[in-house]
């Protein structure tokens, strides 16, 4: 009974695996995919080949649907004697997929219109950071706002960047440093004299992750620009001032690294316990949110090393 509903017939119209069956089944197909569902058949009758199409049908009375079709063939004496044939209705498994399809498209143009709004938000509020600027008298309050500029721009470069790609789920880590520290050195006028190197692979990354890597980035290369190359020279024995950021994934772990050639931190500093609030941020995004081990190296100027692996339910 179901093999004749699909093809609109009665039981009276033909018989099973008749010519006259097969002949009207195939009058049911696009004529696009009736050639191929035709060689399929004769390939399975004559060399013994299965098949599994899925194709669009109309039958007798006029209904679209979507079949799936496939055969078998039954071989004695490694020759092809009987071809086992299954028709299936299909219509509702393909209607839930295209409508989910459907689903997931309008989703994924939401969630790309959201990244792209949150973007415009955090860039006007950068703006309006920028005009109390100019009614801002006070030089430590005025380098006060341009630090929470600078960190507010590391959050909306990550929109920024989903906004664009492919995936909304992740970004290249490597195209985001580069953005992010772009412009530092001549925000701190050092427009010849330090050279960033963003030293890194393709890393694909979380937003959850790259945020808080955006913001431990910014801190660090900040503090370095500032801090790191009095007179804007390089600690002994180096040629030139060099700030390098790298980035590595081994499967497992990621590795972001922050170093500079410079003079180095106090030697009697603890980093941790200072009061200064980038290196806090540090500290807190490093250890606490992204849950990883920071260890700072001061043998050749000074270089943080953080290691994480990915956040609970976003491990590859």
């Amino acid at each position: 009974p179901e093999l004749y509903r699909i093809h609109g017939y009665t039981p009276d119209d033909f018989q099973p695996g008749s010519p006259e069956h097969i002949e009207r089944s195939l009058a049911c197909y696009d004529e696009a995919d009736r050639e191929t569902v035709l060689r399929a058949f004769q390939r399975c009758v004559r060399e013994g080949q299965p098949y599994d199409l899925q194709v669009p049908f109309t039958n007798a009375r006029g209904e679209r649907l979507w079949v799936r079709t496939t055969a078998q063939p039954v071989c004695k004496n490694d020759k092809v004697v009987a071809v086992v044939g299954n028709l299936h209705d299909i219509t509702e498994h393909k209607r839930a997929a295209e409508a989910l399809e459907r689903s997931l498209a309008e989703k994924e143009v939401l969630l790309r219109e959201v990244h792209h709004r949150v973007k415009n938000n955090l860039a006007s509020i950068i703006g309006l950071l920028e005009l109390q600027l100019a009614t801002v008298d006070n030089a430590q309050m005025a380098a006060l706002v341009r630090e929470v500029g600078r960190r507010i721009k590391a959050m909306a470069i990550v929109h920024e960047l989903l906004y664009q790609s492919e995936s909304l789920s992740e970004i290249d880590l490597s195209r985001y440093l580069t953005a992010l520290v772009s412009g530092l050195p001549t925000a701190f006028g050092h427009r010849h004299g330090v050279h960033i190197d963003i030293e890194s692979a393709a890393v694909p990354m979380s937003l959850d992750c790259a945020i808080p890597c955006g913001l431990i980035v910014n801190e660090l290369v900040t503090n370095a620009l500032k801090h790191a190359f009095p007179e804007g020279k390089p600690r002994p024995g180096a040629d030139e001032c060099r700030v390098v950021v790298r980035a590595d994934w081994d499967g497992t772990y990621y590795t972001l690294q922050v170093a500079d050639n410079g003079v180095g931190l106090p030697a009697d500093l603890d980093w941790t316990e200072t009061r200064t609030l980038g290196l806090r941020l540090v500290n807190m995004l490093g250890r606490h949110q992204l849950q990883g081990e920071i260890e700072l190296d001061r043998s050749n100027g000074t270089a943080f090393r953080l290691h994480f692996a990915p956040l609970d339910g976003q491990r590859r």
